[in-house]
């Protein structure tokens, strides 16, 4: 079965290293795609993601590390793109560059792909400040992360044509978002850019300045139930890549 993986990116250098190399054993082909324009708001300077990807990635023989940077307008559009180029993988393994998998749940994942599903999706853990604290209680939504390229694509932001039934469910792994690992200013640029960026409760700007461990307030950026920061660290594997290529970007 031959996979790829697909991450589309804006300004994301603290957090594109990791996201690929967690991957480089186990998959074939890799589609970098990095928007020269946000998919909302004014745009900014770029950062060094594309630099970083041409310096550690491109150049090398195995597995191969394709890097496009055009435009697109959407999220969805950025994204079906990418689903679009790889289409000669039996699935595509869509990931944001703050997205991270231990590598037992990368194996664990390969070994329950049977072919026949038209997607897979996953539960996530969503991270709050630092890796040692996650939303709670957990995302509801689980994200689509393996498409089969010829039967699904992206219909708004990260959601996909296909409902639930086509759907499989995996079962005993788990997706780590460090969404909100971010100092200041990248929240404030992540929440200006996103799709949802005119979503965001005027009032939570306050609850990210002022939040402390131990706070009760709803850390939620959107409508919804309210979650609050619950001390539960992420996988120590995970953690430790992402701090290394911190170091690389002294």
């Amino acid at each position: 079965m031959r996979l790829g993986v697909l991450i589309c990116v804006y300004n994301q250098e603290r957090f594109i290293g990791p996201a690929i190399e967690q991957f480089l054993p186990h998959v074939e082909e890799f589609a970098i795609y990095v928007n020269q324009e946000p998919w909302a708001g004014d745009p900014e300077p770029p950062d060094r993601t594309v630099a970083l990807v041409q310096q550690h990635f491109v150049k090398m023989e195995s597995p191969r590390v394709s890097l496009y940077c055009e435009d697109w307008p959407s999220e969805e559009s950025h994204r079906n793109r990418g689903l679009w180029k790889l289409q000669g993988c039996d699935y595509v393994w869509v990931v944001d560059a703050d997205e991270y998998y231990t590598t037992a749940d990368i194996l664990s994942i390969l070994d329950q792909l049977e072919g026949r599903a038209a997607a897979y999706v996953i539960p996530q853990k969503i991270y709050w400040k630092t890796p040692e604290y996650r939303q709670d209680p957990t995302d509801t939504w689980t994200p689509p992360i393996l498409l089969d390229p010829r039967r699904a694509f992206f219909a708004r932001f990260r959601a996909i044509n296909l409902g639930l039934e086509d759907c499989v469910r995996l079962s005993g792994v788990m997706l780590h978002h460090f969404s909100y690992v971010r100092t200041d200013a990248e929240m404030e640029s992540k929440l200006n850019h996103n799709s949802h960026a005119a979503e965001v409760r005027p009032e939570w700007h306050e609850v990210w300045r002022t939040w402390q461990p131990g706070d009760e307030q709803n850390i939620l950026p959107y409508k919804g139930a309210p979650r609050r920061a619950l001390y539960d660290p992420a996988p120590v594997e995970i953690t430790e890549r992402f701090f290394r290529w911190q170091e690389k970007l002294r």
